[in-house]
């Protein structure tokens, strides 16, 4: 008969032999050896021995012992637990001490016995979470080396080469035991006990393992993949632990579906309250890349859309900029949009003198492993990728990430950001680069989010802000008091007060215009007249009906608009709409849009040169009927005679758009209004003014 769980405890504890509780079995340890109880099968077991013992009870336990025992024929005993967890510590990885090259924290074996608890209870599929960085792969480890002990096969599933090859590593030190890896050009051995297995490679090998006890799956938000399926319902029977950071799949929704039970570790704020992860400092940028149509393909935005949005040559040099002015000379990774993105930034970072490399899921594996080698070293400073290190990346020497990749996914966004928080000797805090607008989406790593297995319960009071310097905090959401009258908001959030952007650098144009626009930018209140352009509130009605369509909040609309930088008009109408102060239109449109001193006489200028490239017909008629009124980079706002004119000049938009574009060696955009002081009476073609009360003499 198989005695239960407290008789098991009351014998050890009379017999005064040391013993810890494993979960679904009991360690004990009687002249230096350990042995295992399990009260699955009520069997006894040497510790690294697969040959159980035959006892009937716990006295014929005790005397087969000795048979095992190399000194004394009686049972060694000792009055002090801790001097027991201490021995084991070099034979176990169930261990606090330092000796053990991975000692397990207190966090996580508080999370590996919730984990034995709910299987003890039954659930078999437990879903384990844990920050990037907190130590998901030792946790795994220390359980497949119980499982291992007791002699019960463990595989442990993984996607991508370099997941497979870091778990292999970890629970070679871990189980001081070989470990078969399962994957296309690795020779296999079948015969070990612990297997570490591409999903692809083992989908196709069927029947090459039977009979395993533990299934581990890594990165376990990936799970619900087909192939994944395939290979966990050929082991009915085995327990099923999947770990991940992000216990959600890329639409938001959890894995109900999957597993029986969700266990929960620290947060980030709390690991980096205790040290165990690095402080960090995110920094926005204040032009951050658009999303502006950009569709959506499975659950995220389109590859081709951001990259037919977005400048990339122009946004390649942001990149350098801010690396140069927040994190220069520390080791970054940078997450591009796709492989051309990719290239075109290492390519970039090099011509600036800062050594950096491109990797992607085509570079051949030797190329791989040489080029993170050389990361690791500091040979290298710079590290582009484009989906090859979303995860699994465990270089704790990285301090710095570039995110130049924009994702509705907080999975994705995380994991990204996740990557740099590892400690380090030396890194006082890591840098986050956010050339998107996900802080904005998605809030700083260390908001406050409760995992469930139905996905992620946001219940935080704080909101991203980014200040005038770049650096973004959460902010405690306040409630503002106004005089405005209220409108009716189903759902809402406070738009963040405009940054006071840093002062760009002038463009570059050609030497001999150099003296006429060296003025352009500047700092001084300047209000622009309100354009009467139907183009724009026809796209501003569109964002309307999109935001109804979709039920986002009218904060949403902010954001699109920040992104586009409209005219003052539209401003206007959108403040009207959420009962804001009329002058709040005013600010945001001055703040996008530094308006320039400049005088008329230059300004008139500026238009004679943008004016000489055009066909002498339109020179005459623009020269004539309107004028530079104000340039406000990078709106340029143009005078126009009479209402009449104005048809016309809409139609010749292109023409002056292009003309003032090649002059300032940027994009320009103009807005016109109609000002009837534009036209003095003028001589044309240098002849007199015609007296009609003269006679002439035909």
């Amino acid at each position: 008969m198989t005695p239960d769980s407290n008789a098991i405890e009351e014998f050890f504890q009379r017999s005064n032999i040391p013993f810890e509780s494993r979960g679904l079995f009991y360690l004990c340890q009687i002249d230096e050896r350990y042995f295992y109880y399990s009260y699955q099968t009520g069997k006894w077991r040497l510790k690294g021995n697969r040959v159980w013992l035959t006892s009937e009870n716990l006295t014929d336990f005790i005397q087969q012992t000795r048979h095992y025992s190399p000194t004394q024929p009686q049972p060694h005993s000792t009055s002090n637990p801790q001097q027991f967890n201490n021995k084991i510590s070099p034979l176990t990885t169930i261990s606090k001490t330092n000796s053990h090259p991975y000692p397990l924290r207190d966090y996580q074996v508080q999370l590996i016995q919730d984990i034995y608890q709910h299987w003890k209870n039954g659930q078999t599929k437990v879903l384990a979470q844990l920050p990037t960085g907190a130590g998901k792969t030792i946790c795994f480890a220390a359980i497949a080396s119980e499982f291992a002990c007791r002699g019960e096969k463990v595989i442990i599933l993984a996607h991508r080469e370099e997941l497979v090859l870091q778990a292999a590593d970890k629970l070679r030190t871990v189980t001081n035991t070989e470990v078969g890896i399962i994957k296309a050009k690795y020779k296999p051995n079948y015969s070990l006990t612990v297997q570490v297995a591409s999903v692809l490679s083992l989908v196709r090998r069927q029947s090459v393992i039977d009979k395993v006890g533990l299934i581990i799956i890594d990165e376990a938000h990936h799970s619900t993949a087909k192939t994944y399926r395939q290979i966990i319902e050929r082991y009915p029977s085995a327990y099923q632990l999947g770990v991940t950071a992000t216990p959600i799949r890329l639409d938001g929704v959890g894995f109900r579906d999957l597993f029986d039970e969700l266990v929960c570790g620290l947060s980030i704020q709390e690991l980096i309250q205790q040290k165990f992860l690095s402080r960090f400092r995110l920094y926005a940028d204040p032009k951050p890349m658009t999303t502006q149509g950009v569709r959506m393909a499975q659950g995220d935005f389109s590859v081709k859309g951001l990259e037919k949005a977005n400048n990339l040559i122009q946004l390649s040099g942001q990149l350098i900029e801010s690396y140069l002015r927040q994190a220069r000379g520390k080791r970054c990774l940078v997450f591009a949009i796709n492989i051309k993105h990719s290239m075109m930034i290492a390519d970039r970072y090099n011509q600036a003198g800062i050594p950096a490399k491109h990797l992607d899921g085509t570079t051949p594996d030797a190329s791989r492993r040489d080029i993170l080698e050389q990361f690791r070293r500091g040979d290298i400073l710079v590290l582009t990728n484009c989906q090859l290190f979303d995860e699994g990346l465990d270089i704790p020497a990285l301090e710095a990430v570039q995110v130049a990749k924009p994702t509705k996914s907080l999975t994705k966004w995380l994991q990204m950001v996740g990557r740099v928080l590892r400690p380090q000797e030396g890194k006082d805090y890591a840098v986050i680069l956010d050339h998107t607008k996900n802080w904005a989406i998605h809030g700083l790593p260390t908001r406050e989010r409760v995992w469930t297995l139905d996905g992620v319960e946001d219940n935080n009071k704080t909101q991203p802000k980014r200040h005038s310097h770049g650096i973004v905090t959460e902010e405690e959401i306040t409630v503002a008091e106004t005089d405005t009258p209220l409108t009716h908001i189903d759902e809402t959030f406070e738009e963040p007060t405009p940054p006071l952007s840093p002062t760009p650098s002038p463009p570059s144009p050609p030497p001999q215009k150099l003296d006429v626009f060296a003025k352009i930018l500047g700092s001084s209140p300047h209000s622009s007249p309100s354009p009467e352009l139907s183009q724009w509130e026809k796209n501003y009605y569109y964002l309307l009906a999109e935001q109804r369509e979709n039920d986002y909040s009218l904060g949403w609309i902010y954001y699109q608009l920040k992104e586009v930088n409209p005219p003052l008009s539209i401003w206007q109408k959108y403040g009207q709409l959420r009962g804001y102060h009329p002058k709040w239109a005013n600010h945001q449109f001055e703040a996008l849009n530094p308006p320039s001193p400049l005088s008329p006489e230059i300004l008139q200028q500026i238009w004679q040169l943008a004016l000489q490239d055009l066909p002498l017909l339109s020179q005459s008629l623009f020269n004539i009927h309107s004028r530079l009124s104000a340039l406000d980079t990078p709106w340029a706002t143009v005078s126009i005679s009479s209402k009449t004119l104005l048809k016309v000049f809409h139609s010749r938009e292109y023409e002056i758009v292009s003309a003032l574009t090649r002059v300032f060696q940027h994009p320009i955009r103009v807005q016109f209004f109609v000002d009837p002081s534009v036209c003095p009476p003028r001589r044309i073609l240098n002849r007199p003014p015609v007296d009609n009360n003269k006679e002439f003499d035909f």
